[in-house]
């Protein structure tokens, strides 16, 4: 019997501990390098990038770190503190996000055809009916831009940019879309800024 009441405390205790270090290791903040930084970023367990899906179709933002544009702006494996210092400045005054919407399967074809015959009004009138909401703050997009797809990916990208609010502290995020082409109305894909606050530093040379 005691032996028994040993091995379920040494089990409790080991349970325990290996809850405790998966929960450190998921409040941690580590330091990246480049191509490590990006996958982090990429990746959705981080919870940067948030889905919903309406209908079969899927509708996604994803939070874009100034950091993470810089390099994939340079492209380099190994990146010094001065060269992205410099690369920072041109993204800086703004706050970037990337939306996706499409669907895979049996709904693709019909999806790619639907963007194939409202070309003009995704490249150029979809900007108006996009918002983010930076904590109390309601900002319009300021720069969009679509990128073609050509039917080779089952989503349609686009490049979303709003003016930063001067926060010094960081809002949850949510980028709200007024989708008017299947008549879904308001869609609220939000980033909470618990994520934002757990991106990693990036190494420099």
């Amino acid at each position: 019997m005691k032996q028994n009441q040993k091995i379920h405390t040494s089990l409790l205790v080991a349970s325990i501990l290996a809850i405790s270090t998966l929960l450190f290791l998921s409040f941690r903040t580590t330091k990246l390098l480049p191509f490590e930084y990006v996958e982090w970023v990429d990746n959705p367990r981080n919870e940067l990038k948030q889905s919903k899906i309406i209908n079969d179709i899927t509708f996604s933002a994803q939070y874009l770190p100034h950091e993470y544009l810089a390099l994939r702006q340079l492209k380099r494996a190994r990146i010094s503190e001065v060269d992205l210092k410099n690369e920072l400045e041109n993204w800086k005054e703004l706050q970037y996000f990337k939306l996706q919407i499409g669907a895979d399967g049996s709904e693709r074809e019909k999806i790619n055809k639907m963007f194939s015959s409202k070309v003009s009004y995704y490249a150029f009138d979809m900007q108006k009916d996009i918002q983010l909401v930076d904590g109390t703050d309601t900002l319009n997009c300021g720069l969009f831009h679509h990128e073609q797809s050509y039917g080779i990916s089952p989503f349609q990208t686009f490049l979303l940019a709003f003016e930063s609010n001067g926060h010094t502290d960081v809002q949850n995020k949510s980028i709200l879309l007024n989708e008017k082409i299947w008549g879904f109305g308001k869609i609220n894909l939000t980033v909470n800024s618990a994520a934002i606050n757990k991106i990693p530093e990036l190494i420099t040379n």
